[in-house]
């Protein structure tokens, strides 16, 4: 199973290609009439500013297919869920504390022979991560992976391709070279000039689209009673 930190460094390193690291600025009415250079030093400001987002879409990482929907915070918390082969589960991290609700078949495939015993002992509680297992938060670290974002070490020129509808905004195109494949970023044209949607079709590549810009992550810990501490079972 690939690890949130190989999953995260497949969707940096698609963004990592659009080199992010230009100067400029304009008017948003004529925002995709600009050089790719200025359109580009305005997502990466918009983007610097963010604190929460939405991430939604399918990545792969070592051979397998990651579908995630997760809102995400520079605090820490989130919620939402991941699946892999189809097999979900239901992801939280709020106040610094882990959760997940897996599905029978997440477990089966993360568990292996446990998994009827984890299922047993779980019913419908959620499983409260232990925090030595950081390796689960890192899906939920918005920093990390804004960061990831900042970082340019392909100096290959991006082009600018056309204005697209990504959902109901309004977008245009910067399409980006590296080693791993050719990346498409989506950014919208008007308002804040966020990036909307990455793709990559690289093997280790994509689709996610970002939305809830700044939105409340809406991360709760559940009640006592519907929670059982897996750093508690001998």
């Amino acid at each position: 199973m690939p690890t949130p930190t190989q999953i995260g460094a497949s969707l940096a390193g698609a963004l990592v290609a659009l080199s992010l690291s230009a100067c400029g600025s304009s008017e948003s009415d004529d925002f995709a009439d600009q050089s790719v250079d200025k359109i580009t030093s305005q997502a990466e400001a918009a983007m610097k500013n963010v604190k929460s987002l939405r991430l939604a879409g399918t990545v792969t990482s070592d051979e397998e297919k990651i579908d995630l929907d997760l809102a995400i915070s520079t605090s820490g918390d989130c919620a939402g869920s991941v699946g892999i082969s189809g097999a979900k589960a239901e992801v939280l991290v709020a106040g610094g504390e882990q959760y997940m609700k897996g599905s029978k078949e997440f477990w089966k495939l993360t568990a292996g022979a446990q998994a009827d015993q984890i299922m047993a002992v779980l019913g419908d509680k959620w499983a409260k991560i232990p925090s030595t297992q950081t390796e689960f938060s890192e899906f939920c670290d918005l920093d990390a992976f804004l960061d990831e974002m900042k970082k340019d070490d392909d100096k290959d020129k991006a082009k600018k391709g056309k204005v697209a509808k990504v959902g109901s905004t309004e977008a245009v195109e910067i399409v980006g070279k590296d080693e791993d494949g050719v990346t498409h970023a989506w950014v919208a044209t008007e308002g804040k000039h966020y990036i909307v949607k990455i793709s990559n079709a690289g093997k280790e590549g994509g689709e996610i689209a970002f939305s809830d810009f700044n939105e409340p992550v809406g991360a709760k810990k559940p009640a006592a009673g519907e929670v059982l501490d897996f750093s508690k079972l001998g």
